[in-house]
């Protein structure tokens, strides 16, 4: 055991004082006899001694509250592993000072003498051996240390990631982590160290004082790039090792969420120099709604409608319950004047609500909902955002920001000798419009074989190839075709007899394989790819059994082939894509239409009821023919590029994205408008840079640039992983920190008076003030009844009742 304040211990000494009181006190005034008779009574009274104690229970008592309040005081300590052993011991001292009062109490009452003597040397037994007990458990501990006693290297780590801005009750997570992490920066104690660090990109250094650090804490805001965990708590515990104080404590405060622990590092994070506590500040248990995207189109014709999709998630801890929820789909007004900074105030553009849905939704389930963007009418790069109505505990899932661009038609050329499969795909490429339309997404054309080598194939975005001969294939000049950007699709069929292997760039064509009945069907193997965007956001799923395939090519992929679809129970691939220089490449070995070849067709795809092959083609073309704008969806925490080429192929006056003509010398300067940032960035590139380099995304929304050359921007969206609402388990902590409890791992905690603000070289500690101090109120009240109920002044001799008759009492002091 120890003591926070030693010194106080010599209050003990005040014990003499009721001693002392008892001794010393006055006698009762006692009844004499008139003279008369004052001899017959003298032999009734026994001889007393003045420094005599008559009321041993009553002076006990009061050394025990006196010894008590004294030893509460001073602030014992022992250390926790030695709780149990103490609560022990004192059921075992109280047990053994009920059996003494019993003892005493059969004294009173003049029962037997062995009662007596059973009961006290029980009683005697109990005392002295819980007193032993405790006594050698003290002695065969090492002393515990009283927190913020010495100077400390205190490290503490606020988890300020996206699940911190969870809010229920009023308060959110992120404001109990702050007021936690002040509290224990007010705990320690003088010359002791503190470094604060949260999930910020900013270096891990120690505070010059407690005031330094208590101002980083209010500081700290929701960080939407929030760095990894790992890399934060190896470099404090790099620094708090090499700290010259040899207390180090390292304390993570943190709601836990599933998302800040879900990659752990390949060694646990631990020192045996440094103590490691983890603080819960709280759970997930409010009514949560949660936004995702499914598909939308990046890149819609001109004049078109487009359809957005998207899912909402409700997580309630009420149980089941059905609700419904309104999403709303807003765009941002194409203005080339704004955003702005008019007399130090930013100006964005105007929104405006242009579609809306009313969506059912169930705890625990997935309700998905469709959105209309409506035809745009100029060309050029919009934004815009899907919204939930209400809000609920995470505000950060609620909303998502995309970006679209509009283009005009591509131009698609088809190469074909039957002009049925020709007129198939191009019906698929344009719809829901006809390929003769001017408002289509592409302008097809359609050839044969023999015309293919005369025309210019570079005006053409993307080039099919359905069911080519192998002579085609080998007049194509590979390299060329993909160094300038062009883009092809190889449908292989029939005509492709005998097979193909004369370029490293295409895969190897070995053989048709026949399937026995009743064939096989496509087996997707990347749902991922943007090619099966469409198709994964559908419900119900295509069912792909019910369209079998009974020959294909079987093919082997060159190198940075990827399968995207197989054949089912074979690692044979049905659809391999490839990106090369600027150029893309996909191969479908099994034709997409049976065309002429009717009397032994290879297989069912465009059947009866074919909306699953019809969308996997147009998704197809659409992935080859994809503008070369690059992505304008960033994540927030990586970096992203933006493409510049949109503004090198707009046509000048297009909207917001119009451009002055610029000398190919001359440095461009453009003005980045961030989300919530109210002076824009500069940033300089060439005039004639193919793409501009943001740098790493730090915040949530909409982006705009404006130069001369032309406004562009780009959407930036959390990722979804970081937002989700679960609790990690001890087993996820595990993987981080080593056990919870062994001396080389941490202790977890929901409770910030549990945490002990030591290092290593003590031992955690438990506080005895209040069960003392609560023995000395119990031992002040026991007094009191005794005082007053049990030792009330003396009636003095008793007298027989012929003397009382005889002589008439009178009180006298003594």
């Amino acid at each position: 055991m120890t003591f926070v304040n030693a010194t106080l211990i010599l209050g003990t000494l005040a014990v003499a004082v009721p001693i002392a009181l008892h001794l010393i006190a006055p006698k009762q005034p006692r009844r004499e006899s008139f003279p008369t008779v004052r001899f017959l009574t003298q032999r009734f009274e026994s001889n007393r001694t003045r420094l005599k104690v008559k009321r041993w229970w009553l002076l006990a008592l009061r050394i025990l509250a006196l010894a008590a309040l004294a030893i509460a005081l001073a602030g014992p300590l022992v250390r926790s592993e030695l709780s149990t052993a103490w609560l022990a011991a004192g059921i075992g001292l109280v047990a053994g000072l009920a059996l003494l009062g019993l003892a005493t109490a059969s004294l009173f009452r003049g029962m037997s003498k062995p009662t007596i003597a059973a009961l006290a040397i029980s009683g005697a037994i109990a005392c002295a051996g819980s007193i032993g007990w405790a006594g050698f458990s003290l002695l065969a501990s090492d002393a515990p240390v009283a927190a913020s006693r010495n100077p400390i290297a205190l490290a503490i780590l606020l988890d300020n990631g996206p699940s911190s801005q969870w809010t229920a009750g009023g308060t959110n997570h992120l404001d109990a982590i702050r007021a936690a992490a002040k509290k224990l920066v007010g705990r320690v104690a003088p010359g002791s160290r503190v470094v604060i660090a949260d999930r910020s990109s900013r270096p891990v250094v120690f505070a010059t004082d407690t005031a330094a650090a208590i101002n980083q804490i209010e500081n700290v805001r929701v960080r939407p790039d929030a760095a990894p965990i790992s890399g934060k708590l190896d470099a404090m515990l790099r620094l708090l090792g090499n700290s010259d104080l040899e207390d180090r404590h390292l304390v993570i405060v943190s709601n836990l969420s599933r998302s800040s622990w879900t990659t752990p590092p390949q060694q646990a994070l631990v020192d045996d120099r440094v103590a490691v506590s983890v603080l819960d500040v709280g759970n997930f248990d409010a009514s949560n709604r949660s936004l995702k995207l499914l598909h939308h189109d990046p890149h819609p014709p001109l004049g078109q409608a487009t359809a957005v999709r998207g899912t909402i998630t409700v997580q309630d801890s009420a149980g089941e319950r059905s609700d419904t929820a309104t999403v709303e789909l807003v765009q941002f007004a194409d203005d080339p004047t704004r955003p702005l900074i008019r007399d130090g105030v930013r100006i964005d553009p105007e929104t405006r609500v242009v579609d809306r849905a009313v969506v059912s939704i169930a705890n625990g389930r997935s309700s998905e909902f469709v959105v209309t963007l409506p035809p745009q009418p100029d060309l050029g790069i919009r934004h815009g955002m899907i919204r939930l109505g209400a809000s609920d505990a995470l505000a950060a899932d609620d909303q998502r920001f995309l970006s679209w661009s509009i283009q005009p038609r591509r131009p698609l050329l088809i190469v074909s000798q039957d002009p049925d499969q020709a007129d198939l795909i191009a019906w698929a490429a344009t719809s829901p419009l006809a390929p003769d339309d001017p408002n289509s997404a592409f302008q097809v054309d359609v050839i044969g074989e023999d015309v293919f080598p005369t025309i210019d194939r570079s005006r053409f975005d993307a080039v099919i190839f359905l069911d080519p001969s192998a002579s085609l294939l080998a007049a194509v000049d590979w390299d060329a075709f993909f160094s300038r950007g062009s883009a092809a699709a190889i449908i292989a069929g029939p005509r492709l007899a005998g097979g193909f292997d004369q370029h490293d760039v295409l895969p190897t064509f070995k053989r048709v394989w026949k399937v026995p009945s009743p064939g096989s069907f496509l087996e997707i193997v990347r749902p991922g790819h943007q090619i099966f965007d469409e198709l994964a956001s559908l419900d119900p799923q295509p069912r792909w059994s019910d369209f079998r395939i009974r020959r294909y090519w079987q093919i082997k992929s060159k190198k940075n082939q990827e399968t995207l679809a197989s054949y089912a129970g074979t690692d044979h691939p049905a659809i391999i894509a490839m990106q090369r220089d600027q150029g893309r490449l996909a191969v479908m070995t099994t034709p997409l239409a049976a065309g002429t070849f009717q009397a032994d067709r290879w297989n069912d795809l465009f059947g009866s009821d074919a909306w699953p092959t019809f969308i996997l083609t147009r998704q197809l073309v659409r992935w080859l023919a994809t503008p070369k704008v690059g992505t304008l969806q960033a994540r927030v925490g990586l970096p992203f590029q933006l493409s510049l080429s949109a503004l090198n192929k707009s046509p000048a006056g297009s909207g917001a994205n119009a451009r002055s003509e610029i000398s190919a010398d001359e440095i461009v300067r453009w003005q980045l408008f961030s989300p919530r940032s109210d002076l824009p960035t500069p940033i300089e590139t060439a005039s004639d840079a193919p793409r501009l380099t943001v740098g790493q995304i730090s915040q949530v929304g909409t982006y705009w640039l404006r130069s001369p050359r032309g406004t562009l921007g780009f959407s930036s969206n959390w990722n979804g992983d970081d937002l989700i609402a679960e609790k990690a388990s001890v087993d996820d902590l595990t993987a981080w920190l080593g056990p919870e409890g062994d001396e080389t791992g941490f202790t977890l905690t929901d409770d910030l008076s549990d945490i002990e603000l030591i290092g290593t070289k003590g031992a955690a500690s438990i506080s005895l003030r209040s069960p003392i101090l609560l023995l000395a109120v119990i031992a002040f009240i026991l007094e009191q009844v005794l005082g007053n109920r049990f030792y009330r002044p003396a009636k003095g001799a008793q007298l027989t009742p012929g003397i009382q008759r005889l002589a008439g009492d009178r009180r006298v002091s003594a």
